[in-house]
C-alpha cells in the first residue's frame, strides 16, 4: 500500500508569484478552439521571481480579437520568432522548446466553482528593459518585482 504524508490546502497551493518570470515551451500542438478557430496550445514550464517552478497552458488562437492577435505578436517576439511572425505563418514545431519571459497573473473563478490558478498575462519581448506591468488582476500589491 503506498504511503504519503497529509499537507494542507496551503500547502498544496501550487501559484506561482505575480509578476515577471521565464518560460520554456514543453509542447506546442496544433487544435481547433471551440468556435473553430485555429490554435497552438502551448504547455509552458515557468518560474516564477522566486524561483517556483509550474506549469501554464496557454492557447494562441488565431482570429481578428484583438487580445489574441497581441498574444501572439508577443508570444513571437518574446522567443525570438519575429520572422515567423512578421510572414504571417506560425507553426507549432517552431514553437516547442523556445523560452523567454512572461508576466504571470493569477486567474480567480468568479463563480467560485474552481480554484485560482496562474495564467500568461502577457509574453514580454527579449529586448524589454525590466518591464513594470501596471495592472495585474487589479492588484498592485502582491506584484513582486
Amino acid at each position: 500500500m503506498p504511503s504519503f504524508k497529509p499537507k494542507s490546502d496551503e500547502e498544496l497551493c501550487t501559484l506561482l508569484k505575480k509578476g515577471e518570470g521565464t518560460f520554456t515551451v514543453l509542447s506546442a500542438v496544433e487544435a481547433k478552439s471551440k468556435n473553430g478557430d485555429e490554435m497552438i496550445k502551448l504547455l509552458l514550464e515557468c518560474y516564477d521571481c522566486e524561483n517556483n517552478k509550474g506549469n501554464i497552458f496557454e492557447y494562441l488562437i488565431f482570429n481578428d480579437n484583438v487580445f489574441c492577435e497581441s498574444k501572439i505578436k508577443h508570444f513571437c517576439y518574446a522567443v525570438g520568432l519575429e520572422k515567423s511572425y512578421e510572414s504571417g505563418k506560425l507553426n507549432s514545431f517552431e514553437c516547442a522548446g523556445r523560452y523567454g519571459r512572461i508576466a504571470i497573473g493569477i486567474q480567480k473563478d468568479k463563480t467560485g466553482a474552481y480554484p485560482d490558478k496562474n495564467c500568461v498575462y502577457d509574453f514580454l519581448k527579449q529586448d524589454d528593459s525590466k518591464k513594470i506591468i501596471n495592472d495585474i488582476n487589479d492588484n498592485l500589491d502582491d506584484i513582486a518585482f
